[in-house]
């Protein structure tokens, strides 16, 4: 993938295939990689065969961090890219959801300008919205980059559910209609109808509601959002007749989920996994579970009590590398490069919440 090949605003052709390439893909994945449910459909979890993984929090319109990861050398001692390495399926890449609208205080200045030149628009104004215009392009670029490398990297890079990926702004299937900065929802609906039509924005919904909510491999599970409770294996099979799970899993703010959410979603689902896959029997008080979804200081926040591990920090370009251990470490991109950075203090104990 060639710089000059990060997409800006597509035209609806090309949108419409992407979009259909990557559901297809979303659907077809063996059984052993996305367990099905009883009657066939693909459940809300993917299982990562590959013993090392890189996780990404939320995109937010970023569509150049996520190349330059994919062109950078991978943390470990491959000294290979990270695309390369996705190609010889050796690597999972997993996006933690929120690859639309853009965040941080540039975003917010952007957001404010869009919103007040379409109520200008509302009451006789006949401006054009460049900020919108600008806003758009950051996020369908990102969406788009998202969905060539489900295409390109199938069975090696997946992207999971946020409360952002809804481009309706819908109140249904566990999403809700939200705004940050502007009426982003809202705004962002009606521009897309306008440019690519009701029905294109219909099957972007079937892609969205595709999305899994959570991935696992040898040594963790991941999510968007922390679990707002315990989460079962039928459930998370059955995720797609479950609004509420949905919901629990996108949405859950800081300091909103139950005590112990995370470490009895573990034990939950780590014997069914380990039944499904026949990996060896982990003592579950070792694996972690990472989510995105609120901004943490420093970008980087740890609980000790049920290693639960959250990042994001729209201001700054972090992954997470997990390797075949379950060891993990949190790289920033610097540059065309992924530089080791070191953790920051203020780690939660048995009584933190965050």
């Amino acid at each position: 993938m060639k710089a000059s090949e990060i997409p800006g605003l597509p035209d609806r052709e090309t949108l419409l295939a992407l979009i259909e390439q990557a559901s297809e893909i979303l659907l077809s994945y063996a059984e052993v990689l996305r367990p099905r449910t009883l009657l066939g459909r693909p459940g809300g979890i993917v299982v990562l065969p590959q013993d090392e993984s890189l996780l990404i929090p939320d995109l937010h319109g970023r569509a150049d961090f996520l190349f330059a990861v994919l062109k950078a050398i991978a943390p470990g001692e491959t000294a290979l890219r990270v695309e390369d390495l996705l190609k010889e399926n050796r690597l999972s890449l997993v996006c933690l959801g929120d690859v639309l609208h853009t965040e941080g205080r540039a975003a917010a200045e952007r957001w404010h300008c869009a919103a007040t030149r379409l109520l200008s628009t509302s009451e006789g104004g006949t401006s054009p919205n460049p900020e919108l215009e600008e806003e758009m392009s950051e996020s369908l670029a990102a969406l788009s980059l998202v969905l060539r490398c489900i295409v390109a990297y199938p069975g090696a890079f997946f992207c999971l559910k946020g409360n952002h990926d809804n481009m309706g702004n819908l109140d249904s299937d566990g999403d809700k209609p939200f705004y940050k900065y502007a009426f982003e929802g809202a705004m962002c609906a009606a521009w897309f109808s306008s440019r690519y039509g009701a029905l294109l924005l219909e099957v972007l919904r079937k892609y969205e509601r595709s999305l899994p909510l959570v991935a696992t491999g040898k040594q963790f599970f991941a999510s968007h959002a922390e679990p707002r409770s315990a989460v079962a294996s039928l459930d998370i099979l059955e995720y797609f007749d479950k609004p509420n799970l949905v919901y629990n899993l996108i949405w859950t703010g800081n300091g909103e989920a139950e005590k112990g959410s995370v470490g009895k979603s573990i034990s939950a689902l780590r014997p069914w996994i380990e039944g499904l896959t026949g990996w060896p029997c982990t003592d579950t008080d070792t694996i972690c579970w990472f989510a995105g979804h609120r901004p943490v200081n420093e970008g980087y926040k740890a609980r000790l009590s049920d290693r639960f591990v959250q990042i994001h920090d729209p201001g700054k370009n972090q992954i997470v590398w997990v390797d075949g251990r379950g060891d993990f470490q949190l790289y920033t991109l610097v540059g065309a490069g992924l530089v080791r950075s070191k953790l920051p203090s203020g780690i939660d104990h048995e009584e933190g919440r965050h």
